[in-house]
């Protein structure tokens, strides 16, 4: 039997346990920024194989610009002539475009006359067969084959009037464009 005391003091110094963990920390720092670093190494690697990869064909494109610049002038230059060449003829055209449309508007107008006069007819027809059992009104049909045949007849003039007209006026456009030239 033996029997031992102990009687042990232990010190710490704060400021050394302090320096410690400041040097570990900083260890650990310069680990992460190494870390950081290599990836920034492999960004910048990768941007510069894009940049060459896309650097030919944007000198190639850079070359064509004023071939196209050209093309883009004369096409530009072409618009302007074609337009200039529209305000001269566009009264013209216009004009042309009233006639058609006016002798439009006179045939629609016939037309509509004679369905019109050619429903009475139908209708004083019907009417006057049931009034009178069989027979026709006298006159009814008459009067009817009367408005058709006036209707049909100024179909017929306002048609040729318009048709006339429209040549009358290329040819006095013909006249107009030989006279410019």
């Amino acid at each position: 039997m033996y029997s031992y005391a102990l009687n042990a003091t232990i010190t710490i110094n704060v400021r050394e346990v302090l320096l410690s963990l400041l040097i570990i920390a900083a260890i650990v720092l310069v680990v992460v920024l190494i870390m950081l670093l290599l990836r920034v190494f492999g960004t910048l690697k990768r941007i510069n194989s894009i940049v060459d990869d896309v650097s030919f064909p944007l000198k190639d494109t850079t070359k064509e610009l004023p071939a196209i610049a050209v093309n883009v002038r004369d096409i530009l230059g072409n618009v302007v002539d074609l337009t200039d060449d529209l305000t001269v003829v566009s009264p013209e055209l216009f004009q042309a475009i009233l006639e058609a449309l006016q002798a439009a508007n006179a045939g629609v107008g016939a037309v509509s006359n004679i369905v019109v006069g050619f429903t009475d007819g139908v209708a004083n027809f019907a009417s006057g067969f049931r009034a009178g059992r069989g027979r026709a009104k006298p006159g009814a049909a008459g009067a009817a084959g009367a408005g058709f045949a006036s209707t049909f007849a100024s179909m017929a003039g306002s048609y040729a009037g318009a048709k006339s007209r429209a040549q009358d006026k290329k040819k006095a456009g013909a006249r107009k464009r030989k006279v410019r030239r």
